[in-house]
Parts: C-alpha cells; structure tokens; sequence
C-alpha cells in the first residue's frame, strides 16, 4: 500500500520551486562552510553528494513537469516498487514463423491439427506489405479458442494495436503486460476471444510516423490501415465485417488509432484513444511530414475529419487523466467528442490522477478493451467458449 502523504502533484511550479530553492540553499551553505574545522572531510562530501543529488532530482522534476510522466509522487512511488496488475501473469508461449503477406501461399504452423495452447500463443512474425512493400516486425496474439478444435470454423474480432513514440511492439508485451490482460478478460468473459495485432508503424527506424502518408516519404498509413489488416484477414481467422475490426493506441498511437479508422472506415468500425490528441505534430521526431501541404495536413487532423468522413458508423472510446498536462488531455478529448455526429458514437473517460505513462495506460487498459469487446462482438459471441 503507498503512503497516503505521497499524493501530492510533483508537476506544479510550487514544488519545483520549492526544490530550487533547496538546491540553492544546500549549495550555498556547503560553500559557506567550507573551511571549517570541525568534521571537515565528512562535511564536504556530504554536501557536495547533497547538493548533486537535489540538482539531478530538480531536473527530473523540471522534465517530468515538461513530459507530465509523473504527476505525483505516489505514482512514483508505485514505479519504483513495479507495476502493479490486476491480471495475474500468465507467460504465453512464442511462435516465430517468416513473413506473412496478403498474397502469400503456404503453411500456417500455428493452426497445425495438434496444436493446443490453453494461454494463447504469440506469433512473433513479419508482415509484408503488398501496396508499400515494406517488411516490418509484428506481434500478433491469438487466443486460447483459436485452437480449440470444436471452434476451428469460428472467426475472431480483431484489435490493432499502435503504441506511442519511441516505441515497439514488443512495448505492449512487457510494459504493459498484454498477454496476461487478455488472457484475464477473456478467461473472465469480459470480452470475447480476438485476434490481437501489434504492428512496427514506423518504417524509417528512429523517426516518429504518426501513421500517416507523409508527402514525399514513408506510407505508414497504407501498411497500418491496409497493407496489416488484409495480411491478418488473409493468413488468420478473422471476422470478414468491418463490425469486428477495431484499433487502439496510446499517446502517439492514440492520434495513429482515430486518425487510421477515419481514413479506413470500411475496415474499422471502432478506435480507441489512451492520451491521445486530435491534431498532427510536426516536430524534430517526425520532420516534415507534410511539406508544407495544408490539404495533407488536414486530412490527418481527426478533430476537423470525424465530422465528415464516409463509411459506416464509427464508435470512440476516449481516456484521459485530468492530471495529465493540467488537463489539456481531457480538453482535447472534449473537443473531440463535440465534434462526432450521430450515427457515430463516443465514450469519453476521466481519471483523476495518472502522468503521461505505462502506468496509467496499465489502469485504462481493461475497460478500454471491454468497450473494445462490445464493440467488436455480438452478444452470443461474449457468452460463448473462451
């Protein structure tokens, strides 16, 4: 249990403040004690170890302000003991089969007749993309139903899945302990069996996507809006109706998840945003994706786009801590979800408390996926074998 003095916002300026003013302090006066005799050498070290451990805590403090990783120093706290999850830990075995494409021929060594895995199994593989051409790693999670032999005709939702930057596939595995989420709603009926797929969204390495087609760049758009899902829909059991596709980010691949459903409503009929915005970046991580291109750079703006995009119905989830970034989150997440139109829908959440960080998105992610489950299934399908 965390001390209940911890909860205190460690991203206001009081308390950055607070530490300059320590550090200030603890500096001047070991300058000004210098030279006295009594336990001189003690007193030296001490101070100066004092004195450098307050100026690294005070920029972190004044990063973690910037970032908002942290907004308080219970969360700290927690971090530091590890996180916490109210899935137990499962470890699901890893299967590592070659390049899938959605124009490629040949075996299918997860789905071969004796294969039985009652916590799932991970396929760590690589999708080629038939339209961009690219080859990138993905994870791809497969339920424990998906080898039962009495459901070898029944077809799985799908959720894609994009994460912020820096990042991997291999983040939602181990920062956020997917597999066991998954394996713990499932086994609980709180969402039905899906296909979960992790794709690399970034296919210049080091440099931030944001999922979309830059102009005169990368297609990363097209390879996680088409080129993936078809690849999925070609080599695995997945739900042929657009009703069971979804896709889910957090951070960066919030804006990736609601921007990426807009552009292809006829594959996802539902997005879910954990501390995402609704507005392109352009910064030193993505470099000049649009080059200059208003029409380009509105087409990737979900605030101005979900009010008139094509297709079918489009449901929203949106999460957000009021803490995060004093709040500039859940405003975005409002203005956001003034802007959806009937038939679409949105479900918009508030925390209280949580930084920018795996931590929160830890806490968000069970709901965000039985709003997923409901959004991708049909009622037999939530009742059914696991």
């Amino acid at each position: 249990m965390k001390p209940a003095f911890l909860d205190f916002n460690i991203t206001n300026y009081w308390f950055i403040g607070i530490l300059v003013i320590v550090t200030i302090g603890l500096g001047v006066g070991t300058a000004l004690t210098w030279e006295w005799p009594r336990l001189k050498r003690i007193r030296r070290i001490a101070g100066l170890f004092a004195t450098q451990l307050l100026v690294t805590l005070t920029l972190g403090a004044v990063i973690n302000a910037q970032a908002d990783f942290y907004t308080s120093a219970s969360e700290v706290y927690a971090a530091l003991g590890g996180r916490s999850s109210s899935a137990p830990h499962v470890v699901v075995p890893t299967a590592y089969v070659g390049v899938i494409a959605d124009n490629k021929q040949g075996p299918r060594p997860w789905e071969h007749e004796h294969s039985s895995h009652r916590t799932g199994l991970i396929v760590q593989t690589t999708i080629r993309g038939r339209r961009t051409g690219y080859n990138l790693p993905a994870d791809i999670y497969l339920p424990s139903a998906y080898f039962d032999p009495n459901q070898q005709h029944r077809r799985f939702p799908v959720v894609e899945l994009t994460d912020g930057y820096p990042g991997s596939p291999h983040i939602w595995m181990h920062a956020l302990d997917l597999a066991s989420v998954l394996n713990h709603l499932i086994g609980t009926r709180k969402i039905p069996p899906m296909i979960v797929v992790l794709p690399t969204q970034d296919p210049d390495p080091g440099r931030d996507s944001e999922c979309v087609d830059a102009v005169g760049g990368t297609s990363a758009g097209t390879y996680i809006g088409a080129d993936v899902p078809d690849a999925i829909a070609r080599q695995f059991r997945a739900m042929a109706n657009r009703r069971g596709w979804a896709i889910m980010g957090y951070s960066t691949g919030g804006f990736c998840a609601v921007n990426t459903a807009l552009h292809y409503p006829s594959r996802f009929s539902a997005a879910a945003s954990l501390s995402g915005y609704f507005r392109p970046i352009t910064d030193i991580t993505t470099g000049n994706l649009y080059q200059g291109d208003t029409a380009a750079k509105q087409a990737n703006t979900p605030l101005s786009t979900v009010r008139h995009h094509s297709g079918g119905p489009m449901s929203f989830y949106l999460f957000a801590s009021a803490a995060e970034k004093a709040g500039s989150e859940v405003r975005g997440d409002r203005g956001f979800a003034a802007a959806v139109r009937p038939p679409d829908r949105v479900t918009q959440v508030v925390v209280r408390s949580g930084g920018h960080n795996f931590q929160t998105w830890g806490r968000a992610l069970p709901k965000a996926f039985e709003w997923i489950g409901k959004a991708v299934a049909s009622r037999n399908q939530l009742s059914g074998s696991p």
